[in-house]
């Protein structure tokens, strides 16, 4: 198994809406979400972008929240990485990639919610490694 090196290099919330009047706290919820990687070339950076949103039964949207959280890879990965003339993230990776950007935004969502109708309003753990199936091609 290969060896790769990156760790944490910026966390950004990018988005983070409540709509506390569509909140019913005995009403059912879906949760949705969204996931997409990007590489800056120039800091090195593997960025996952996640996003979730949670809405009532009905359709009315009471939360969205997106973060962004970069992986600064170090140039010995990056070099292991590159096949021709593109960088080639692997699936585990990503997934662990994934799983650090959702507990992340879990995290967030859970402070921002404090003193709000929606404090006790938990994003699920979830197990995200089994989704991510292929990799991340970042062509040059």
């Amino acid at each position: 198994m290969l060896e790769l090196y990156y760790q944490f290099s910026s966390i950004h919330l990018d988005q983070f809406a409540v709509f506390e009047d569509a909140f019913r706290i005995d009403g059912e919820k879906s949760l949705s979400s969204n996931l997409n990687f990007q590489f800056d070339e120039k800091s090195n950076q593997l960025i996952c972008c996640y996003g979730v949103q949670v809405s009532m039964n009905l359709g009315d949207m009471v939360l969205k929240a997106d973060v962004s959280c970069g992986f600064e890879v170090r140039d010995d990965s990056l070099v292991s990485l590159t096949k021709d003339d593109a960088i080639v993230f692997p699936a585990e990776m990503l997934g662990h990639v994934a799983s650090l950007s959702y507990s992340t935004l879990r995290g967030i969502v859970h402070t921002k919610l404090e003193g709000t109708k929606l404090h006790d309003l938990v994003l699920p753990l979830q197990n995200i490694y089994p989704n991510i199936t292929q990799p991340y091609v970042f062509r040059k």
